[in-house]
């Protein structure tokens, strides 16, 4: 009766804005976010009206970085996230293309959003080394 996903949830959770559990062991689920979006769930994290958010990997890195220490990531889902480009379906010569440049400037998937954030200087520095060896 009760499904949450990435791209939708069961008709019976649609207007409800609490999940109670059903021991004092496990967390209360409140449902923030609604017109004011992920500020919402900053704002609530920020004044502890809320000890948690769950949210993707980068935007929680990206509010912790910004936050000047005041908040942090602690858990990680074990899934990469992935990032991705909409084309034409029977575009293989431009899917191709952003394949190879991808794969050449994220070293073959070894380069990903941690390391960007780490020293964002990454990615010039393999496009550089892209113009020097590849041209």
């Amino acid at each position: 009766d009760y499904e949450i996903t990435a791209a939708a949830e069961s008709p019976a959770l649609r207007e409800r804005r609490h999940l109670h559990p059903p021991d004092d062991s496990k967390p209360q689920v409140v449902y923030l976010g609604g017109e004011l979006g992920e500020a919402e769930l900053l704002a609530a994290l920020a004044d502890s009206s809320v000890d948690a958010i769950a949210r993707g990997e980068i935007g929680n890195r990206d509010a912790s970085a910004e936050s000047d220490g005041r908040f942090a990531v602690t858990a990680l889902d074990p899934q990469v996230e992935f990032g991705g480009f909409s084309l034409a379906a029977g575009d293989a010569e431009l899917a191709d293309c952003i394949d190879k440049n991808v794969n050449w400037l994220t070293d073959n998937r070894g380069i990903g959003y941690a390391e960007w954030l780490a020293d964002s200087s990454v990615f010039m520095r393999r496009a550089e080394l892209w113009n020097e060896t590849e041209r």
